[in-house]
């Protein structure tokens, strides 16, 4: 196994993780680990919400804890501009320090990690604030 095989192996997984979207069920890939023998996927079930914004640990953690750092929970699922790209709030990871803040690029779902200060500096500015 190595690091191109695991990452073609992911892949599928993500199709197959559609699929079941497809038939009502949502699951997230939480990590993957390989040695040079086997592969590992961690999957969590999870609530799928209207907007199809998956209510993760993450996603929990942003509710509970964003009035306490200067966000509004309604924050969840909405939108920003930064640098000429559209992000989406999807989380807050409680261990990270610097940047605790959890969005994805809205083009390709890509996952990117922001700092609490430029995530309210963004949702603030009516130039950058969005949906």
């Amino acid at each position: 196994m190595n690091r191109t095989r695991a990452q073609q192996l992911r892949n599928e997984m993500d199709a197959l993780m559609d699929a079941l979207r497809e038939k009502g069920l949502a699951v997230k890939f939480d990590r993957t680990r390989f040695t040079n023998t086997y592969v590992t996927f961690q999957v969590t079930d999870v609530e799928e919400r209207a907007d199809g914004l998956l209510m993760t640990r993450e996603a929990m953690a942003f509710k509970v804890i964003a009035n306490s750092k200067g966000m509004s929970p309604e924050w969840l699922g909405k939108s920003f501009q930064f640098q000429g790209e559209k992000f989406r709030i999807i989380g807050y990871k409680t261990r990270g320090k610097k940047y605790p803040m959890l969005c994805e690029r809205v083009e390709d779902s890509k996952l990117f990690k922001f700092s609490v200060a430029s995530v309210i500096s963004y949702m603030n500015s009516p130039v950058h604030a969005r949906d």
